[in-house]
């Protein structure tokens, strides 16, 4: 399957609206997707939340979504810009906390797959 479909049927599965999801990011961040990764994402600044769109001072890359071997680490190279922390939650599930790790600590454990 590939990944945008993969990517697709995982927020149908957890009663997103995918398409909704899509434009979102379109719009406010970034999307990638290529035959073997699709990814979701957007800068958010840690000391506001990921609620506000375009913060001054972003210091975190919120992945929404990411599908495909080394997508994470893939996208921590090919980011429009560095940012110290990558943060993301679990099934997306937007009552969850934000898991928010250091882009060098994830850059190295993900060489280490």
């Amino acid at each position: 399957m590939k990944p945008i479909y993969e990517a697709k049927k995982i927020a149908l599965e957890a009663g997103k609206d995918f398409e909704k999801e899509l434009a979102f990011y379109l719009e406010h961040g970034g999307v990638i997707s290529l035959p073997d990764r699709f990814i979701m994402g957007r800068a958010i600044q840690l000391s506001l939340g990921d609620e506000v769109i375009n913060p001054p001072n972003p210091d975190c890359w919120y992945v929404h979504c990411a599908v495909g071997k080394n997508s994470v680490l893939w996208f921590c190279n090919q980011a429009p810009f560095r940012l110290p922390h990558l943060a993301w939650r679990r099934n997306n599930d937007p009552s969850g906390t934000l898991r928010v790790y250091n882009t060098d600590t994830v850059e190295r454990l993900a060489r280490l797959i």
